[in-house]
């Protein structure tokens, strides 16, 4: 998510504090360059099927 521009980056989730991430929820959702990047992705895996794409992969991988 982060190479995509919609995330950010943080602790490994086993060394994340609650105050990291409280900081980082701040972050995300005060970030517009963020939040639009984010927005645009959505609307980009909708128009590719991507989220049936990817729960056929899954299921596939799970067989």
């Amino acid at each position: 998510m982060t190479r995509l521009g919609v995330g950010l980056r943080g602790a490994p989730f086993f060394r994340l504090t609650a105050e990291q991430l409280a900081a980082g929820i701040s972050r995300a959702a005060s970030d517009d360059g963020l939040r639009q990047r984010a927005a645009g992705l959505g609307w980009q895996i909708r128009a590719e099927n991507g989220a049936e794409k990817a729960v056929k992969i899954i299921e596939e991988s799970n067989r």
